[in-house]
């Protein structure tokens, strides 16, 4: 189903429960409820054969990951293929609006090759209750996030929509929620078959594979070392963190992964005169300089 050309709220005053929805497609409504009595009174007002997704507020207002927003495309997707609508319902805070509609405009974008401009034209009805994302102290918008999206489909690294993906192609969606989990590694694919992102390892004692110390999993370098044989990586920068690693590079290297160390504090004299630039900026640009020639040489991901 297309989106309608004109999103609108409508009013249901026979319905005293339900006082505004946004209607964005013949299949797909944005309705102000409770999610914890959604269902009931969708049935019982609109279609006792919908899809009900609930929004509910979050105390923390963080962006969805790729896992969840897999999880509400497929549903949709399903949905109309049942030819069921889907009533994406919320509570009246800025934080489930603001999912809500990153949830929505993520749908298009990914499996309606919409654009960023046609999600927002859609959206325009709710445009004042979003809000922006605090990402460890820079400001991160609702559009920021679809912007990679967009990006992420039209490199082809995003295929949510076909039965059968090309997975040497683009992420592997269900692997990416398995190893996002704090229990199995923290680990994401960000590039297929060239940039994977993981945290620190930490050197612990008796060989053991992981500890839980500090309210969080730790692992070792010989269990991410193992893992990232797996997807291909060659080779593991460090990013910061002083002059060493920290961690025992041994088991990388004896699986022919490379370990590299860049700390922007450090090797301001081995980068460009950077006059109009801070030292930390211009060693900065040393890093990513750096990155990018670690990135066209090593045979393998990174």
């Amino acid at each position: 189903q297309n989106p309608t050309q004109n999103p609108h709220f409508a009013n249901h005053q026979s319905k005293p429960h339900i006082h505004k929805m946004l209607k964005l497609s013949s299949r797909l409504t944005l309705v102000p409820l409770d999610p914890k009595t959604a269902i009931t009174k969708v049935s019982s007002v609109f279609d006792n054969n919908g899809t009900v997704i609930n929004v509910g507020d979050a105390e923390i207002l963080e962006p969805k990951d790729l896992s969840a927003i897999h999880s509400f495309c497929k549903t949709v997707i399903e949905a109309e293929k049942d030819k069921r609508t889907v009533y994406v319902c919320t509570d009246d805070s800025d934080n489930a609006v603001t999912t809500s509609a990153l949830l929505i405009g993520a749908f298009y974008i990914l499996c309606k090759d919409a654009s960023i401009q046609y999600v927002e034209n859609h959206l325009a009805p709710i445009a004042h209750r979003v809000a922006d994302y605090d990402a460890g102290g820079e400001r991160c918008s609702v559009r920021d996030c679809w912007e990679a999206l967009l990006f992420a489909r039209s490199k082809g690294w995003l295929d949510l929509v076909s039965d059968d993906p090309d997975l040497d192609a683009c992420i592997d969606v269900e692997e990416w929620a398995h190893y996002d989990s704090e229990a199995n590694g923290r680990l994401h694919v960000v590039v297929p078959n060239e940039l994977v992102v993981f945290p620190r390892p930490r050197d612990i004692a008796g060989g053991q594979a992981w500890l839980d110390a500090d309210r969080e999993r730790h692992f070792s370098p010989g269990f991410y070392a193992d893992l990232l044989d797996e997807f291909g990586v060659r080779l593991v920068v460090q990013c910061g963190g002083g002059e060493s690693p920290g961690y025992d590079e041994g088991a990388f290297i004896a699986r022919d992964v490379a370990v590299e160390q860049l700390s922007a504090a450090t090797d301001n004299n081995n980068v460009g005169s950077g006059a109009s630039c801070s030292p930390r900026a211009t060693s900065m640009l040393g890093c990513l300089d750096r990155f990018l020639a670690l990135a066209r040489q090593t045979p393998g991901a990174i």
